[in-house]
């Protein structure tokens, strides 16, 4: 309702995060819209303005509108804005509370994680810069592949030892040892400023990370090895030597994360997403290459795992699915 995309986004990052809310589908809400209702929102607000303003609502005729100026629509526009956006904000979210209400009433699935747990590994970060702190606590809050490692961890009686390949701040695999779901974490990732972000939060943890790539750097045996959306950024004869190593790297466990090409326009999506994240440099990969999830589940039976696919994207448009594979 108010005529500021540029600002929504970090309107809703603001509130959202200090919320707990599920940020990216607050984004994705925010910006649909259809056009002419725009103009007739901003008309209405444009209305009331006035009406406050002058005790009278607008005239439509030609002589009025250009004897009233471009700055005073501008003034009504923003006194108008502030009094009906709040309003319809109220009315949407009182009848969202009691939908939930409702739901809830009727019996919903709980999450797995643990709050205080989420709030700890949050705090690591405070040592990081803002923008890393953000992106943690946004993972955490909305990315499903937290939620789908700790029911599984749960399941097993925890994962033991974790190498976590491709780590990046770190954020799931300090998750889990705050939750006591693993004893000990080793994590490798190629950028050396989300490694040194990991240690930092790593802090009185027995947990460590360290610089190096994943195709080459040595790899010593843990119960428990995630290899979480790393692959598709490889060449193809790389992503299969990688899996072949992380495989013989583990004892009883393996957890890949990736994109499934063969998904749709879920997939199609999820190319454009990484594209625009890698030419940013917000993660850093040579390629966009996503393989089908079948060649990924052959290289694990051939190394003895029994292997189970399960979709990984939530509440999200994308295609990322999880590969689990058990000795």
């Amino acid at each position: 309702m108010t005529p500021l995309p540029g600002a929504h986004f970090w309107i809703i990052l603001a509130i959202g995060l200090r919320l707990r809310l599920d940020v990216p589908l607050a984004y994705l809400i925010a910006n649909i819209s259809i056009p002419p209702l725009m103009a007739l929102f901003t008309l209405g607000e444009i209305e009331v303005g006035s009406f406050v303003r002058t005790g009278s609502f607008l005239g439509l005729t030609k002589v009025e509108l250009a004897a009233r100026g471009v700055s005073t629509y501008i003034v009504d526009v923003i006194l108008g804005t502030a009094i009906v956006a709040p309003l319809v904000a109220m009315v949407g979210g009182l009848v969202t509370y009691g939908l939930a209400l409702a739901r809830m009433g009727r019996g919903s699935a709980t999450t797995a994680y643990e709050k205080d747990a989420v709030d700890r590994v949050v705090d690591r970060y405070a040592a990081s810069p803002l923008g890393i702190r953000m992106y943690v606590a946004a993972k955490l809050a909305s990315d499903p592949v937290g939620e789908a490692l700790e029911n599984l961890a749960r399941e097993e009686g925890g994962f033991g030892e974790v190498l976590d390949l491709g780590c990046g701040r770190g954020q799931f695999s300090l998750l889990l040892l705050e939750e006591n779901l693993a004893t000990r974490v080793r994590g490798i990732d190629w950028d050396d400023s989300k490694v040194a972000a990991a240690n930092r939060a790593a802090t009185d943890l027995d947990a460590s990370f360290r610089q190096g790539d994943v195709r080459s750097a040595p790899l010593e045996e843990h119960d428990t090895v995630l290899l979480l959306d790393v692959l598709h950024y490889f060449a193809p004869e790389e992503q299969a030597a990688i899996v072949t190593r992380a495989a013989r790297a583990s004892r009883g466990r393996i957890a890949i994360r990736d994109i499934d090409p063969n998904r749709g326009f879920r997939s199609t999506l999820t190319r454009v997403q990484e594209r625009l994240t890698t030419h940013r440099q917000y993660n850093r990969g040579e390629r966009i290459a996503p393989r089908p999830i079948s060649a990924v589940v052959r290289e694990l039976e051939r190394e003895g795992f029994a292997v189970t696919i399960t979709p990984c994207w939530g509440k999200t448009p994308f295609a990322n699915v999880l590969v689990v594979g058990t000795k």
